[in-house]
Parts: C-alpha cells; sequence; structure tokens
C-alpha cells in the first residue's frame, strides 16, 4: 500500500515518504516521529495511501491522497499537501484520484485534478475539479458536484470524463470558463442517435 518508487525500470522500490495527516510539509532536514502506515479499518494515515501520481514536464512530483494532493520540488525528498480549506483558492475535495498535467502550448504545464467528496457529510470537501497553473500557489475550482475520472487536452480545450457525461471546456484558460457537457453521443450503429449538450460556467477573479 501506499506510493512507491523505482530508479531502475521496477527492478527493485522504495516506499515514497508523505507527511502524515497531522503536518502539511516535511523536509529531509528536519526530524519527525510518525510511522508510515496507510489507513486500514480506521488506522493509520490518510495521506499514506495513493489514489495518483504525476511526474510533470518540469520534475515536479504531484501525488493525489485520501487527504490532498502532495507536491515535490526535489524529486520526492520534499513535500507539501494542499487540502480543501473550504475557500475557492483551495482543491475543492480532499480525495484527489486523478492528475494529469496539460503539456499543449494553451495548457502550459497547467496540472487538472479530479477531487471527490471523502464523506457523507460533506467534511472533505465536494466533487469537482482543481486546475493550478502556478505550482500550487492558488488553485481554480470547476464542475463542483460532478464525479470527475480522468481528463485529456487538445490546445486550449480540455476535456474531463464524468460520471454525467463528457464535459467540454474550449476556453479553459479564460476568466470565464464554459463547460458544455455531452450525455448521449451519436453512434454510427444508431443513426437517430442524437448529441444532447448543456452548459455550466465557472467565472474567476484575477
Amino acid at each position: 500500500l501506499g506510493i512507491r518508487r523505482s530508479g531502475d525500470s521496477g527492478a527493485t522500490w522504495e516506499r515514497v515518504v508523505l507527511p502524515p495527516d497531522e503536518l502539511t510539509s516535511i523536509t529531509p532536514d528536519s526530524s519527525y516521529d510518525f510511522r508510515v502506515e496507510p489507513q486500514r479499518g480506521g488506522s493509520g494515515e490518510l495521506n499514506h495511501m495513493g489514489f495518483a501520481v504525476l511526474v510533470a514536464s518540469d520534475g515536479v512530483v504531484w501525488a493525489g491522497t485520501p487527504a490532498g494532493v502532495n507536491r515535490s520540488t526535489d524529486g520526492g525528498l520534499s513535500w507539501t499537501r494542499f487540502s480543501n480549506e473550504g475557500s475557492s483558492s483551495s482543491p475543492p475535495g480532499d480525495w484527489v484520484v486523478s492528475i494529469e498535467e496539460d503539456t499543449t502550448p494553451a495548457g502550459d504545464g497547467a496540472v487538472w485534478m479530479a477531487t471527490w467528496n471523502s464523506g457523507a457529510s460533506g467534511s472533505g470537501g465536494q466533487f469537482g475539479v482543481a486546475v493550478t497553473i502556478d505550482g500550487g500557489e492558488r488553485f481554480r475550482q470547476h464542475l463542483l458536484g460532478e464525479r470527475i475520472y480522468d481528463f485529456a487536452f487538445d490546445d486550449g480545450t480540455v476535456y474531463a470524463a464524468a460520471e454525467s457525461g463528457l464535459f467540454v471546456a474550449r476556453d479553459a484558460y479564460g476568466d470565464a470558463v464554459t463547460w458544455s457537457r455531452i450525455s448521449h453521443f451519436a453512434d454510427a450503429a444508431q443513426p437517430r442517435s442524437e448529441e444532447h449538450t448543456s452548459e455550466l460556467q465557472s467565472q474567476f477573479r484575477i
């Protein structure tokens, strides 16, 4: 369990040490007293459970867990964790289940994340999308309430695969982002089927 890394094409593996739940960062220059123990049966650390990992084109490592998203700028030695803080500039939920980088010219390395609500009470935030274009200094929230699974990119257009359909934003990096939802798809085997779309909008203040 947890996240591991290999420097020899998978011949050997070592555990990646992320901050425990009570800390938001760790560095190799400091001393700590905690066990690396992914939570099972109510015991252990939520942030030691790995859901998603991305090594971005700039070398920054992102790791999604049930306690937020962790960022390392030194190859996994130091980590900083970001989680839902109840503000529009933080990830909308704590369960970060998918992380993808937009490497197209328009995306310029933007990192997109799918976040889920971690409990029936909503204490862990909500379903939605977070994107950062500045390495985690600030997050933009999109598609709040939607259960998102994965992303794809096409030079300014972002696709988000959701439980309720496929969301498409053709102006994904503007101040006002419009998402079109496609819930039914035309099929060559069923020529009478139609494509149904609806729109959602995300607005930001810079």
